[in-house]
């Protein structure tokens, strides 16, 4: 149950409870790492486990994949165009891509519809269009057709992102979302090892997803709903100057951009409670009901308690891992 009641402690005992919480999904091969960190007023406490449940510090400067946790990076630069009154969450994708101009619901599509998952549109293969700049592939998407009315429901999507690489070319000209990323985020927060297409040196083994060629092809890819790798530090930095009041942009637009839009699932039971760029659904007891998080699909969630100024990240590089330990950990800050 989500209540505004429950206020975090972070201490040495509450730290290490959290710890001791994961270390299970470590022993029995769940995990191949657990990293998290977390900051409340002004401190801060971080341990890196590796797989055989020994401290290894030389995993904070690691980069991980975040999988999905990059859509809120991505929305939260956005929310930013919007501050600046570069574009309006409303403004229907057609007005800056001339081509969904085209008399179809295409024309509907707002930019919003992207970050809350109601395009219509489903998801292509994320390495072929090796030989398309990143900001023409929401053509790719456009081709493979509607799965269901614009609007009409929540369909969960990553490479419908692509549209936001095509509508920063148009409306500032970058031809890579990571220049955009850098200008418009990065610098903005102190991050300096967040990117798409990161060193090898500086990666985290990356376990059961793609590696040599199919790798170097999806990171070239430049998807900006699962693509991002980020370190411990970078988002940390990334997550204290979202709460900020003012670090990034007016109250007015923080407050549209963590704004909860439920929404029926589509083809499935239940609803989705999405932002634009982030998540407000409840996953564990004592949830604040302002707090708002993203997950990844390699077990990593970043999550943010702007009331409390409260910053928690839990990171881990297994594709195909779910949130549940994270949360586990996130959770003790709550006494759940």
């Amino acid at each position: 149950m989500g209540t505004d009641m429950i206020v975090p402690e972070l201490s040495e005992k509450t730290f290490e409870s959290a710890i001791e919480r994961v270390k299970p999904s470590l022993i029995d091969g769940k995990l191949g790492c657990a990293l998290l960190g977390v900051r409340h007023n002004g401190q801060e406490m971080v341990q890196c486990l590796d797989a055989k449940v020994r401290e290894v510090r030389e995993l904070r400067g690691k980069v991980v994949l975040l999988a999905s946790v990059s859509k809120a990076i991505t929305g939260t630069a956005v929310a930013r165009m919007v501050d600046k009154k570069v574009v309006r969450w409303t403004d229907p994708l057609s007005k800056y891509l001339v081509d969904m101009k085209d008399g179809s619901d295409n024309e509907k599509i707002t930019i919003a519809d992207v970050f809350l998952h109601r395009t219509g549109y489903g998801d292509v293969d994320p390495i072929a269009p090796e030989a398309i700049p990143p900001y023409e592939a929401y053509r790719t998407i456009l081709k493979s057709g509607f799965k269901l009315k614009p609007q009409t429901a929540f369909f969960y999507g990553s490479t419908t992102y692509w549209f936001i690489n095509a509508l920063v070319h148009k409306t500032l000209g970058f031809t890579s979302l990571q220049d955009f990323l850098r200008e418009w985020l990065y610098e903005p927060c102190g991050m300096t090892q967040t990117s798409f297409a990161p060193p090898p040196e500086q990666r985290m083994e990356l376990l059961n997803y793609y590696a040599g060629a199919e790798l170097d092809r999806f990171m070239k890819a430049e998807v900006p709903a699962s693509g991002l790798w980020s370190s411990m530090d970078d988002l940390l930095k990334f997550g204290q100057a979202v709460i900020t009041p003012g670090r990034l942009m007016r109250e007015k637009t923080f407050n549209e951009m963590v704004e909860a839009a439920p929404m029926k699932k589509h083809g499935e039971e239940g609803f989705s409670c999405r932002t634009r760029g982030w998540v407000k659904e409840i996953n564990f007891n004592n949830q604040p009901l302002h707090g708002f998080f993203h997950g990844g699909y390699t077990g990593c969630v970043l999550w943010c308690d702007p009331k409390a100024n409260f910053v928690a990240l839990f990171m881990s590089n297994n594709w195909g891992t779910d949130n549940s330990d994270a949360f586990k950990a996130i959770s003790t800050f709550y006494g759940a």
